[in-house]
């Protein structure tokens, strides 16, 4: 029997949330963009040390306009994607806001977080934002989540590609197999 994990897909608007979700899924890119209205939901199984984990995908809308409808789709959360744009650096900064949110409103003492740089293909050469995403994580352990178990990692990736996409879902499953290993959820 499968493990089951809510999952949320949290950031800025186009950020590549939704494309990066359906490269996990085997789906083709596609340029056009189109946003999320409210929440959009997929489950896809993995099979993560020798466990079937069966994510549960909640991708949400990330305008501003829709943070009352997000409130409702926190909870109970066991892993979360904070996704931003290489190519917009501000919405890394945005990230805070993000875990902030889902800090307030996941009613969980426990989830596995990987925030994603996303659209490493468009980068015209390698950025090095190691120190600065340690540091903005450090932060924001302390501040945000201090009150939560975490297991918090870093990933770069390319929706477009695929590069490293399922790299950070198994690194996501593997943070929530750690949280609760002990536990059915």
């Amino acid at each position: 029997m499968a493990i089951l994990a809510k999952v949320l897909l949290l950031g800025d608007g186009a950020v590549g949330k939704t494309a990066l979700r359906d490269s996990f899924l085997g789906r083709s890119f596609s340029t056009n963009y189109i946003p999320t209205l409210g929440a959009d939901f997929i489950a896809k199984t993995i099979t993560l040390e020798g466990r079937e984990l069966r994510f549960q995908i909640w991708d949400l809308a990330g305008q501003p306009a829709f943070r009352d409808v997000r409130k409702l789709y926190y909870r109970n959360t066991a892993g979360a994607f904070l996704v931003f744009d290489l190519t917009r650096l501000e919405t890394l900064t945005n990230i805070s806001t993000w875990l902030t949110e889902l800090a307030i409103n996941a009613n969980t003492p426990k989830v596995s977080i990987v925030v994603i740089g996303n659209k490493l293909d468009l980068l015209e050469k390698e950025i090095d934002l190691e120190n600065e995403i340690e540091s903005i994580l450090e932060t924001i352990k302390l501040k945000h989540l201090a009150n939560i178990d975490t297991h918090i990692t870093y990933i770069e990736t390319s929706a477009k590609t695929g590069k490293n996409v399922p790299d950070a879902f198994f690194k996501l499953g593997e943070g929530i197999l750690q949280l609760y290993v002990n536990e059915n959820f």
